[in-house]
């Protein structure tokens, strides 16, 4: 991650570096395929394609009420009960954090080195 959006701002990461996001193949694929799809539905339209993964329909950076609203609306849909993005992401991390308690092998199979704040005795 290079860059992200706080309060409709353009900044560098909390650490002002790149950080890396893990993730698994199958949504490595995935990510792939979606560029490929936005990148000729823009081109379709005669539009230049987006810097963002996840943009809104004229390229532009997504608002945070606009996805707040939309994910909102799709927990309501769906019968579920409201989660902030926030719950969401903490909750996968705590997930992660204890299948690699499980699988002490996990990190270096990721490519990530041992001995992180985390992992201290």
């Amino acid at each position: 991650m290079q860059r992200n959006q706080v309060k409709g701002l353009i900044t560098s990461p909390k650490s002002h570096q790149r950080r890396r996001v893990d993730m698994s193949s199958q949504l490595a694929s995935t990510l792939l395929a979606w560029r490929r799809h936005q990148r000729e539905r823009y081109l379709e339209k005669g539009l230049a394609v987006p810097e963002w993964v996840f943009a809104a329909a004229a390229g532009q950076v997504l608002q945070d009420r606009n996805v707040r609203t939309v994910i909102t609306l799709l927990l309501e849909e769906a019968g579920l009960r409201h989660i902030r993005l926030l719950d969401l992401r903490h909750t996968f991390a705590s997930v992660q954090n204890w299948t690699e308690r499980l699988r002490p092998r996990a990190r270096s199979e990721r490519g990530q080195r041992s001995g992180g704040p985390r992992e201290r005795s």
